[in-house]
């Protein structure tokens, strides 16, 4: 589920999250070091999304009153409920 249909699901105000593409694809390439080129995976360091999904629920906004900083709209994906 993406994030955006969890912010709608949910009625949350905002959420920043990793891509859940990302995270698949890092988990893949992980799956590859271990099963194609046999590395171990103890010995494999910690890799961690670096791009994020930034979502605003603009109707859970305008009902509390609240509205994140305009540098994070800028970034963020609108949601409506």
């Amino acid at each position: 589920m993406t994030a955006s249909a969890l912010v709608r699901e949910h009625q949350a105000l905002l959420s920043i999250a990793a891509r859940l593409e990302d995270v698949g694809r890092l988990a893949a390439e992980e799956a590859l070091r271990i099963l194609r080129d046999g590395a171990n995976p103890g010995d494999l360091p910690i890799v961690r999304a670096t791009d994020f999904a930034y979502v605003v629920n603009v109707e859970v906004a305008k009902k509390l009153g609240r509205y994140p900083p305009f540098v994070f709209l800028q970034v963020a994906e609108a949601v409506n409920n």
